[in-house]
């Protein structure tokens, strides 16, 4: 598998050689996927992705810093 980037200043080139030569590549109409950073992690580490499911994350709300006028002596 080889990969193209682009930093904003060169463009990098990353290959990866797969074990048993096959990458599960996820199917889609016009042949655009787009892919989260897990599923880019889990993808080219060699897991097939039609055989995962996804699951909703619970994620604790960041509290907001409240910002005010203290009067510091």
């Amino acid at each position: 598998m080889k990969i193209l980037f682009f930093d904003g200043n060169s463009l990098w080139v990353c290959s990866r050689r797969m074990e048993k030569g096959r990458l599960h590549w996820p199917a889609s109409e016009d042949g655009r996927v787009q892919l989260s950073r897990e599923e880019f992690a889990l993808l080219i580490g060699g897991i097939d992705l039609s055989a995962t499911t996804k699951r909703k994350w619970y994620r604790r709300a960041v509290a907001k810093e409240v910002t005010s006028s203290r009067k510091v002596a």
